[in-house]
């Protein structure tokens, strides 16, 4: 009898054993957050790995993905099969899988495989053993861990000496387009979010072939008026959805359908330089004055820089711009901090956010300037299209969003100087900001429309005989030192040169100066700064 209870009670423990162990297969550490993240789903055509969680999710409606096949080992048989990196096209998914314990990297991976081949996938490559540390390098280094809102942690490391590695690309025929899926099956470090060492996790990538949508922006050469628009777009609950006061497109070309402009400037007449110094190929940069609007536009959900990009690019040569510089890829991080060194984002009414920083090494920069021929003055066209991270706004990390500067040519409005005016500064103060004498690109001869200013400089001498003055240059600090040095020395002279020549100026009262950026009236920190600091002043001797 003591023997039969015996049997029963080891027999018990043996069962207990089992569910204890079966449990610990789908188990996970206690403070591990076993949910998918918010507005995440598996794609319709391969289900997860069985009791797995998604702990990063990304939509893009359209994007460029690349198949790492680069970085696999060249097959023997090269017959039919990629043999290096392949660029797709596409909406594309990105999925990352943490699997629970108990689970290899080889049953993981097998059972993919087992599912797409049976679904009518063609397995275009595979490696299964001695991968290299490059390839999840490579598949990882565009990805912004924490722009998944509720992820949890923040990157991934793999076990390379002590864990198992598993990749394949596969193909999956349609009409309609092609599906291609990138898997990656490996022991993973994840660093942060209770996950515990060397778990194995899940990387998929699907991409489904298909014609990008058009028409989403809209140029107009012939413009008259502004269009508003009313769009309903996918942005963080909390983000200050709507234009900030007093701001609008610029009626030569639309926003992106859905896009908010969270910056917007208008300056009447000022100068811009285009940076095409940190281009590819490096230029002279382009200076170009005129009637300047700036815009800054926040991308809603699940667009990318390429699908924006295009959209602007094909409304632009629809409209008859030509784009005259482009780049795509490997810009600089000196671009953005040009462009953006001019703007300061606090003067913009209710913008919600004081700054922006862009993520060189995760997210994607697109740069072109465009030109419109026009009777009335060239029409310039500046565009930066990148994935962005706002400070402050609540709009989350990795967004694209659109910095757009349109310079329309035109005449200035001159007049505004008299010697009224400036002999009564010099009285005052000793010293007097001309702004009214205007200059040809990267050099000191002074445009015709500097008349006005320069006979009222002339009146003065001619009204005040025992007068004397200093005639110094100043620029702003955009671009070389020495040469700002020289060529505010040079424009100073050509001003002597022209009041002597032209207006029988005694050269002896004159005396010429350049002091480049040295002496700044603001900060060149912002456009309106360096406007200021542009100029020329008279100082009495």
């Amino acid at each position: 009898m003591f023997k039969n209870h015996k049997i029963i009670f080891i027999g018990l423990l043996v069962i207990l054993f089992i569910c204890v162990f079966s449990l610990a297969i789908y188990a996970f550490s206690e403070d591990a957050k076993t949910n998918d993240v918010p507005n995440s789903r598996d794609h319709s055509l391969i289900s997860r790995f069985d009791g797995s969680y998604i702990r990063y999710f990304q939509h893009k409606n359209y994007d460029k993905y690349i198949l790492p096949i680069n970085n696999l080992k060249e097959p023997e048989d090269k017959e039919d099969i990629l043999v290096e990196d392949t660029s797709i096209e596409g909406e594309v998914y990105q999925y990352f899988y943490v699997i629970p314990d108990g689970h290899s990297v080889l049953e993981v991976f097998r059972n993919y495989e087992i599912a797409l081949e049976e679904a009518g996938f063609e397995i275009i490559r595979k490696q299964t053993r001695d991968i290299s540390h490059s390839l999840s390098n490579s598949l990882y280094s565009k990805i912004n861990w924490d722009s998944c809102r509720g992820n949890n942690f923040n990157g991934v490391g793999v076990h390379y000496d002590t864990g198992d590695q598993s990749y394949l690309a596969a193909k999956l025929k349609r009409p309609k387009g092609d599906v291609y899926l990138s898997l990656y099956v490996a022991d993973h470090v994840i660093h942060g979010g209770s996950w515990g060492e060397e778990r194995p996790a899940v990387y998929q990538v699907v991409v489904e072939e298909k014609e990008m949508e058009t028409g989403l922006v809209t140029a107009n050469s012939n413009f008259k008026k502004e269009e508003k628009e009313n769009e309903e777009a996918l942005f963080p609950i909390k983000a200050e959805t709507k234009d900030v006061p007093n701001s609008s497109n610029h009626p030569v070309i639309s926003r992106y359908k859905g896009s908010y402009l969270r910056f917007y400037k208008y300056i009447n007449y000022d100068e811009f330089v285009f940076p095409y110094s940190l281009l590819k190929d490096s230029g002279k940069d382009l200076r170009v004055e005129g009637e300047i609007t700036r815009n800054f536009y926040v991308i809603p959900n699940g667009h990318s820089v390429l699908e924006v990009f295009r959209n602007y690019e094909t409304a632009l040569e629809n409209a008859g711009f030509e784009i005259i510089r482009k780049q795509t890829n490997d810009i600089s991080h000196k671009l953005s901090n040009r462009l953006y060194s001019e703007i300061n984002w606090d003067s913009c009414p209710r913008n919600n956010f004081n700054g922006v920083g862009v993520h060189y090494d995760t997210g994607d920069q697109s740069y072109l300037t465009a030109k419109l021929e026009r009777s009335e003055g060239d029409l310039y066209l500046s565009l930066y299209v990148a994935d962005h991270g706002i400070n402050g706004g609540n709009w989350g990390e990795q967004r694209p969003a659109v910095y757009q500067v349109v310079v329309e040519e035109k005449e200035m409005e001159t007049g505004l100087v008299t010697a009224g005016s400036i002999i009564q500064d010099i009285e005052s103060t000793g010293k007097v900001s001309i702004y009214g004498v205007y200059f040809d690109t990267d050099s000191a001869k002074i445009k015709s429309e500097s008349k006005p200013t320069v006979e009222e400089i002339a009146k003065v001498l001619k009204n005040n005989t025992n007068l004397k003055l200093y005639v110094v240059g100043h620029t702003d600090s955009t671009g070389n030192f020495d040469y700002n040095m020289d060529l505010s020395q040079r424009r100073a002279e050509a001003l002597v040169d022209k009041l002597v020549k032209e207006y029988n100026i005694n050269r002896n009262r004159l005396e010429p100066a350049g002091v480049g950026p040295l002496a700044p009236k603001e900060s060149n920190k912002t456009e309106n700064g360096r406007a200021k600091n542009r100029r020329v002043e008279l100082v009495k001797m």
